[in-house]
């Protein structure tokens, strides 16, 4: 069952970092206020993928 609207947390991506101990990547999101911090790892492929994204770099054909 899907919960009401006033349930969820609005979250954007604030970033990428590494996590110092494994190296593994991790996504950083944010709620709009700068209150909550979500910290979620994520593979090597999908962080390459997002930071491509985040600093507008647009490849020079469709990635499959």
């Amino acid at each position: 069952m899907a919960g009401h609207r006033e349930d969820f947390i609005l979250m954007i991506v604030g970033g990428i970092t590494l996590d110092p101990s494994t190296k593994m990547p991790i996504v950083v999101l944010k709620d709009p206020d700068n209150k909550l911090n979500l910290h979620i790892w994520i593979g090597p492929l999908e962080a390459t993928a997002m930071a491509t994204e985040l600093e507008g770099i647009k490849p020079q054909r469709p990635m499959t």
